[in-house]
């Protein structure tokens, strides 16, 4: 084995142990406007989106806090927006390192006043929107009628049945990898890659359209900085908000899967990510086009969940390559080009 490229491969390991270790937590209950939200006061989200002339006061023009019928004594954010013409988020300074990856957690439901609109098919009506930016690249999500959740930066949407009703919806942006996870189930419903680029460095949710009718009930908002964690890995959700879901059904991620390498064609590093569903022997490795055995990138025991790793072939000619996956009975080789 040449020892100067193994030097080369830097490997990046997101884990189901470390994650439990490190991932925290900061919670917004929606029990208090968010210009008042943090200690001192106002000191967490600042208005993002705004109508010039109309939303651009600081304070909360679309949103109110109410009662939770359900819950006594639980509040919830009640943003409703039925005319298409104003628009108001909130944003967040999280200021992360791209390569940690951020968690997103909300748990929200449509009003009846939106689901008695007619929606219009080029702007559907809208009852949540969050944005992950890392200060490198960025994802839009809307969650939308009638059952989509719609990544506006890849222009991709995900159709789903049973949107009428309280769900956790839970994001999360790894460099540029975005995933997304509905009521906890650690399948995700979508993984894509986003190339809209950014240098903001923030959370942004609420109404982030003028074009589009909005009206949301909204629970909590979570988020975690230290990582992109799928349901089942990092910290559990906080024990003193309401999910809705069964807890003893957060486990473990019920497929494995060995995702295509970002960039593709790279030069001279990318990024190969991976799922396994059980503690596992996993071998990663690369080869040239004759077969050749070019480097060794994983040959160890591994915790349940998502691992990223990092190849670096600046020793290497361009070319085509191909990389291999075995994990207990998940075997899976993808082709990835070198273009220097």
């Amino acid at each position: 084995m040449n020892l100067r490229l193994l030097l080369l491969v830097f490997i990046a390991i997101f884990t189901f142990g470390m994650a439990s270790a490190f991932a925290q937590w900061t919670v917004y209950k929606c029990d208090d406007l968010p210009e008042n939200f943090g200690n001192p006061p106002g000191s967490v989200f600042i208005e993002k989106d705004i109508t010039p002339g109309v939303t651009e006061n600081g304070v909360s023009d679309l949103y109110e806090v109410i009662p939770d019928p359900d819950h006594t004594g639980n509040s919830l954010l009640l943003g409703e927006e039925l005319w298409g013409d104003r628009r108001e988020s909130w944003g967040h300074e999280w200021n992360v390192d791209p390569l940690t990856g951020v968690t997103v957690v909300i748990r929200c439901k449509p009003t009846p006043g939106i689901l008695n609109e007619p929606s219009n098919p080029a702007d559907p009506n809208t009852y949540a929107y969050v944005s992950l930016r890392n200060g490198s690249f960025r994802e839009k999500i809307y969650i939308e009628e009638p059952g989509q959740i719609w990544f506006d930066d890849q222009e991709i949407g995900v159709n789903w049945a049973g949107y009428e009703g309280w769900h956790l919806y839970r994001f999360t942006l790894d460099i540029d990898f975005v995933n997304a996870y509905i009521d906890e189930d650690p399948t995700p419903v979508f993984f894509g890659i986003t190339t809209k680029p950014t240098t903001d460095n923030e959370l942004r949710w609420g109404d982030g359209s003028t074009d589009r009718k909005f009206g949301s009930y909204i629970d909590w908002i979570i988020w975690d900085t230290t990582g992109a964690y799928a349901p089942g890995q990092g910290t559990p959700l906080p024990s003193d908000i309401i999910t809705g879901v069964n807890d003893d059904v957060i486990n473990i991620p019920t497929n494995y899967y060995l995702l295509q390498n970002y960039p593709n064609p790279f030069n001279p590093s990318t990024v190969i990510k991976y799922q396994i569903l059980e503690l596992s022997f996993v071998t990663l490795k690369v080869y040239d086009v004759l077969g050749n055995e070019v480097v060794t990138l994983a040959n160890e025991e591994k915790h349940i969940g998502t691992h990223a790793v990092e190849f670096n072939a600046s020793a290497l000619p361009s070319g085509i390559y191909f990389y291999r996956l075995q994990a207990g009975p998940f075997v899976e080789t993808k082709k990835m080009i070198l273009l220097k």
